[in-house]
């Protein structure tokens, strides 16, 4: 049996342990120098570590040997046996190798998260057993080596995580800036030191609207002062001509563990290119609604002259008459004003027919409140003659009258395209009784208004094609293919409702829902 430590060496080599342990780098192996440490601070003639393999075979490892113990000659199925058990009990074992100088060797389990993760092998010459006291010590030694496995795993975590931190912080195409409660940028990462035309170590310390904006205060619309304010997280979009871009900039607080604010961080998103993207869009839909309009107003231009024509041939009668009664000798002050009441009231009746197609081409500038029997009246009221002259009918039924908020006109526009589809499909296709029929109602709190007619129906190979951009089946002189899409656009883009078409027995309904 080896003779035991006495206390003050137990002390000594324990200590010298710890601080050896305390002073590795990330770059030492603990199990290799735990196993120098063995060896050295402790005596031990044969020092090693098991490790258990995903398989479940064990191996050792990291081993070290003083002096006397490199000749020493093991049993390795012995020793393998022996740190077996102790990865399956959790317990120390030991074995003694009979020989010309016997060996004492003794395993040691290695915790870390309450699981055995090592054994440590240590193996004395020259005796049969360990002393209790050197157990006792080699017990505190592997409990300094988990616990210094279970620190540099921690370490190794916490270095892991700031190392993967600063790289995303870096590679991160946004613009990102720690500030304190002052405005002043703590750090900032490689997209806004770019920016800025400056290095991220030369924005220390700047304020944020000095370095952004060039101003010697933050702007009232500036996301950070509202923070400061109220300690919540704020966005805006934001055009910045020292920076020559449009910003999406938003700041969130960091708090402490009190609650109390520390500072706050400013991401700003370059959004130049989505900016100017959704204006090219914005003026492709400005394209489309003026030939949209164009289109419509040929169209008014043909009802104008339907809803001229009988008022224009009853004012010429009227002035022939005028002339025939004269000549005749019966012109009298009765017949006179009897004639030009008469005929003012048609030049009234055609004035008021140019306000109401006037009116039909304004823009809407903001969305107001309007009822949709109106709207839709004095949508068919221009088209009515022309629908006459074509010997087609329009039914008009309002079991309801809701009030809607919205763009008037561009609703009305919206009507006129779908009726002037109905009008040209019924005119090619020539049922018997055409007509449209037009129906105003209310589903639950939605206001619907369908339009539908007798003409046989849209083919079905195209039916999921008649809201896209130029899509005609007119020909290139009868249609531009953008009438359902800008209504599509108007009723779901601008007035958040939702406009669908489908065939029905007769023929095709298109329904608009807000």
């Amino acid at each position: 049996m080896t003779k035991s430590f006495p206390p003050e060496y137990q002390l000594k080599a324990f200590i010298n342990a710890a601080q050896y342990f305390a002073g590795l780098t990330s770059g030492q192996d603990i199990w290799e120098e735990a196993a120098k440490v063995l060896v050295k601070f402790f005596g031990a003639d044969i020092a090693a570590f098991g490790a258990q393999c995903p398989d479940g075979e064990i191996e050792l490892r990291y081993r070290a040997f003083s002096v006397r113990g490199t000749a020493v000659e093991l049993p390795e199925a012995d020793m393998m046996s022996a740190a077996g058990d102790v990865f399956e009990s959790g317990f120390l074992t030991f074995i003694s190798i009979s020989a010309a100088d016997p060996i004492a060797v003794s395993f040691f389990p290695i915790m870390h998260n309450n699981r055995v993760i090592a054994v440590m092998v240590a193996g004395h010459l020259s005796v049969t057993a360990l002393a209790k006291e050197t157990l006792d010590l080699y017990l505190a030694l592997a409990g300094l080596i988990g616990a210094t496995y279970s620190r540099k795993i921690s370490e190794t975590a916490v270095l892991q995580a700031k190392e993967d931190w600063e790289r995303t912080f870096e590679a991160v195409p946004d613009m990102i800036a720690l500030l304190d409660t002052k405005f002043r940028i703590i750090r900032a990462n490689r997209a806004m030191a770019d920016r800025l035309g400056k290095t991220a170590v030369e924005c220390v310390g700047l304020t944020c609207y000095n370095a952004v904006h060039g101003t010697d205060e933050a702007p009232p619309y500036c996301p950070y002062r509202q923070v400061l304010a109220d300690g919540r997280e704020h966005a805006v979009e934001m055009r910045e001509d020292r920076l020559c871009g449009d910003f999406l900039m938003s700041a969130t607080p960091l708090l402490g563990k009190d609650g109390r604010l520390l500072g706050g961080v400013i991401v700003a998103r370059d959004i130049t290119s989505i900016k100017e993207t959704e204006e090219r869009l914005r003026q492709n839909d400005r394209i489309m609604m003026h030939q949209s309009r164009q289109a419509a107003m040929g169209e008014m231009i043909n009802n104008i002259a339907h809803q001229w024509r009988q008022p224009l041939n009853v004012l010429g009668i009227l002035i022939q008459k005028m002339q025939l009664f004269y000549d005749m000798g019966q012109f009298s002050k009765d017949f006179l004003d009897s004639s030009v009441d008469k005929s003012m009231d048609l030049i009234n009746h055609m004035s008021q027919t140019i306000d109401d197609f006037r009116n039909f081409f304004k823009s809407d500038k903001e969305m107001v409140e309007f009822t949709l029997r109106e709207a839709v009246e004095n949508t068919l009221s221009l088209v009515e003659d022309s629908f006459k002259s074509m010997q087609i009918g329009i039914d008009f039924h309002a079991s309801a009258n809701p009030v809607i908020i919205g763009f008037p006109n561009e609703y009305s526009q919206v009507l006129l395209n779908i009726l002037m589809n109905a009008r040209d499909a019924l005119s090619e296709k020539r049922p018997d009784d055409p007509k449209v029929t037009v129906n105003i109602s209310m589903e639950g709190v939605g206001a619907v208004v369908t339009i539908s007619d007798n003409a046989g129906g849209i083919p079905e190979d195209i039916m999921d094609k008649i809201f896209e951009p130029y899509f005609t089946t007119k020909g290139p002189d009868m249609g531009t293919g953008v009438g359902l899409f800008m209504s599509k656009t108007i009723i779901e883009k601008n007035m958040n409702g939702r406009l669908t078409a489908r065939n029905t027995a007769e023929g095709a309904e298109f329904r608009i829902e807000l």
